[in-house]
């Protein structure tokens, strides 16, 4: 009616009293294929969920690897090192019980060399 003046002031009501057609010409949805998306979905999150536990399982166990290794590291060193101290260790507590030389005759020693 006023497609051939298009700058007609009753244009602008004229097509504002029209239904808006693109929601009608829209088809209706595919349930079938909305069935699949479903399935598809909840394939992907079982297998999503599948690897977010192989995940945590390594972490946890990596943790765990982790602390046995440091408290190896630990408790060997302390081992080793009284291990390599252990003959100084020997000697002073033998000086300390008399078994080893006396600290007095040590003295004397000392000052007989002096001369006093």
């Amino acid at each position: 009616m006023f497609d051939s003046w298009p700058g007609h002031p009753c244009r602008a009501r004229y097509t504002a009293l029209m239904p808006d057609t693109s929601e009608m010409m829209k088809p209706e949805p595919d349930l079938f294929h909305l069935e699949e998306l479903i399935k598809e979905t909840l394939e992907v999150s079982k297998e999503n969920n599948k690897m977010l536990k192989r995940i945590r399982r390594d972490a946890i166990i990596g943790g765990i690897a982790k602390f046995v290794f440091w408290l190896v590291v630990i408790v060997a060193s302390f081992y080793y090192s009284l291990k390599l101290i252990e003959p100084y260790l020997s000697a002073f507590q033998d000086t300390q019980n008399g078994q080893g030389s006396d600290y007095q005759s040590l003295i004397n020693q000392y000052k007989d060399l002096l001369g006093k």
